[in-house]
């Protein structure tokens, strides 16, 4: 879970990039070579966050819901790469189809990653709930 396009370059967006920032990521969600690393929130010597970085290469599906939560957002992508950066400990980059399109027609505060395709699942529970499903791949 994390704050969209927070660490994101212009070259990242041109590049169909987007960026995911935040100070929590589950330690399953870590690449299984890597071990956990401790480090102070927003590097001001308080409080305790934790680093690891994601798989390289796997397919994620990434969800906003409005504030209302009346709406929900999604696309697919592949995670590229993590970074251990200050503000927002983890920065995620993930390579989508339209980056430009996410930057203009995403909603919602801090989205989600979750490994795998769960398009399908998300437009279900769109109609079950019925909450308006947006998918932003298209």
């Amino acid at each position: 879970m994390g704050n969209l396009f927070a660490n994101a370059t212009h070259d990242d967006i041109e590049n169909n990039v987007i960026v995911i920032n935040h100070d929590v990521v589950p330690p399953s969600m870590g690449d299984k070579k890597e071990k956990m690393k401790l480090r102070d929130f927003h590097a001001d010597r308080k409080g305790l966050t934790g680093f690891i970085k994601l798989k390289k290469g796997e397919k994620v599906t990434i969800v906003g819901m409005d504030r209302q939560a009346k709406r929900i957002w999604y696309s697919k992508g592949e995670a590229l790469w993590t970074e251990d950066t200050v503000h927002c400990r983890t920065s995620i980059g993930i390579k989508v189809k339209d980056a430009k399109r996410i930057g203009k027609e995403s909603f919602g505060h801090h989205q989600v990653i979750v490994y795998g395709d769960f398009t399908e699942e998300i437009e279900m529970l769109g109609k079950i709930f019925k909450i308006e499903t947006v998918n932003l791949e298209k």
